[in-house]
């Protein structure tokens, strides 16, 4: 899995999938920055502005006016959505493993680039 999201240069959608979630996936996953969604000179507002975003009124979200288009309707103790054991997992530290201990391998992200600027979302 780890090689094929660093070396494969396409992903496969399910059917159900939108032509907008697509587009808005493989916008994101654009392995050069310069073209990368969200990378242009209008930042954060390219992925805002993106059609699959064309149902959401960003202002009444940021103030909180918009209704989620699911409500789990749950309490603060309620634990309807969670495994059924998941209070008897007992949580452990696990050993580090030989891929993530790795440092012998300077080249594992060539491809890859990440460029940070500031955000339309920062004053959010």
């Amino acid at each position: 899995m780890f090689q094929t999201i660093l070396k494969q240069d396409w992903v496969t959608f399910s059917p159900s999938f939108s032509d907008a979630a697509i587009s808005l996936i493989n916008g994101l996953l654009t392995r050069d920055p310069m073209i990368r969604l969200g990378s242009g000179p209008r930042g954060a507002d390219e992925v805002l502005t993106h059609p699959f975003f064309d149902c959401i009124d960003w202002p009444e979200l940021l103030e909180r006016r918009m209704l989620p288009p699911f409500n789990p309707g749950v309490g603060k103790m309620d634990t309807h959505y969670a495994p059924r054991n998941m209070n008897e997992i007992t949580a452990r530290d696990r050993e580090p493993s030989v891929m993530m201990a790795k440092t012998d391998r300077p080249n594992d992200f060539d491809g890859f680039s990440f460029v940070g600027r500031p955000s339309s979302l920062s004053n959010v």
